[in-house]
């Protein structure tokens, strides 16, 4: 009996279950209707996240502002002497004296700038920082620049010096002007087969590769008030020729192209006379440059600076320097606050595709100007120059 209820129980379950809710039709299967039909993943279409227009950030232009006149004092110094010597002089300092004297001009502001550059009108240094030149003239000595078994200047030399210091303190540089008198003196290891002059080619190489620029002495160190034009011109030309040779002697022809002209007068004396002064002034390189500029010399007792290259008062055949005694940087030290020092205008927003056009400049300086902003004076950017005054801009210098 139990059994056979237990049966026809589980059969009425299976029947209600089939008849669904009470009242409904079994005659048919319950029909499913879809809201949406389920598309493959592969097939379904993604949803673009949109990409941000990039934010293209303004342009600004920093330029060098003389609140000065922008005068550049040019030292001279000579041959270098072992620090047992009794003291520096004019003609021969002390190695020891040479490093604590490039100390003392980094310490007042002075930074080195390329001759060559700032007549071009690449005025540009950073702020605070004032402008300075040294030349070297009667190169090629020992004493002056020798090379090391590393191909740098021996320390114990002059050159070698300044670029120890220039690697310890980048803010002063390393750029020298340098008047060789290549005919007058032997130069390394003698004249053993010739071997100084290689040695010569590499260390004048080395120079011209790391911004110490070599230019003319003349050959011997004549005294051009007692040479006449021919001999002028053959002191010249000899100078050039001779460094072109030892150039080529060490493989360095790839230099020669951007040789310059100039010449630092020996002992300071120009000559009298039309013709000797345009055996000088008329001189044509090797390479058919003209003679670009000519220097003096005098002592600081009568100092004299190189005026900007767009004022009256420049000339290119008369580029004072003044000799460097301790007296001489004792000056500049002392004095450094009545040589300018740069300032900086930062010019901008700007449109960047007129960033290269004077007119364009002008109008952002005197904007700029005008404002408050920035002040009057000289503006280097860009390659130009310009006088800024409170109610105009003008443009100077291309």
């Amino acid at each position: 009996m139990k059994s056979s209820n237990i049966a026809i129980v589980f059969i009425l379950a299976i029947a209600l279950a089939a008849c669904g809710p009470a009242g409904a039709s079994v005659t048919e299967s319950p029909t499913i209707t879809a809201t949406s039909s389920p598309v493959p993943s592969a097939t379904q279409t993604p949803t673009e996240t949109p990409v941000p227009t990039p934010t293209v950030p303004p342009f600004y232009l920093s330029a060098t502002v003389w609140t000065q006149t922008p005068q550049v004092p040019l030292l001279l110094y000579h041959q270098f002497a072992a620090n047992h010597a009794k003291q520096s002089t004019y003609m021969k300092v002390r190695f020891e004296d040479f490093g604590l004297q490039l100390e003392a001009l980094n310490q007042a502001g002075y930074t080195l700038v390329a001759f060559e550059d700032w007549v071009a009108g690449e005025m540009t240094l950073p702020a605070g920082r004032r402008p300075l030149i040294i030349t070297m003239d009667d190169l090629f000595f020992n004493n002056q620049v020798r090379l090391g078994e590393d191909g740098n200047p021996r320390p114990e030399t002059g050159l070698g010096i300044a670029w120890d210091y220039a690697r310890q303190h980048p803010e002063f540089g390393f750029k020298y002007l340098l008047f060789a008198t290549l005919g007058d003196k032997y130069y390394g290891a003698g004249d053993e087969a010739g071997a100084w002059k290689t040695e010569l080619g590499q260390t004048i190489a080395w120079c011209l590769d790391h911004g110490a620029t070599v230019y003319s002495h003349t050959y011997t160190h004549t005294d051009l008030q007692i040479t006449d034009a021919a001999g002028i011109k053959w002191e010249l030309m000899m100078n050039d020729k001779f460094l072109r040779e030892l150039l080529a002697l060490v493989g360095r022809e790839d230099l020669i192209p951007g040789l310059g002209n100039m010449i630092a007068i020996p002992y300071g004396k120009y000559p009298d006379g039309k013709d000797r002064l345009g055996a000088i002034f008329d001189y044509t390189n090797p390479e058919g440059l003209p003679m670009q500029y000519a220097f003096t010399v005098d002592f600081v007792v009568r100092p004299d600076y190189l005026d900007p290259v767009y004022s009256p008062e420049f000339d290119r055949f008369y580029v004072p320097r003044i000799n460097a005694n301790p007296d001489a940087i004792e000056f500049l030290i002392q004095n450094k606050d009545s040589f300018p020092a740069a300032s900086e205008c930062r010019l901008g927003p700007l449109d960047e595709t007129l960033a290269g056009e004077a007119g364009y400049l002008e109008t952002q300086i005197a904007a700029a100007v005008t404002a408050g902003a920035c002040p009057v004076g000289t503006y280097v950017v860009s390659g130009f120059v310009f006088d800024a005054q409170p109610t105009s801009v003008a443009l100077i210098l291309p």
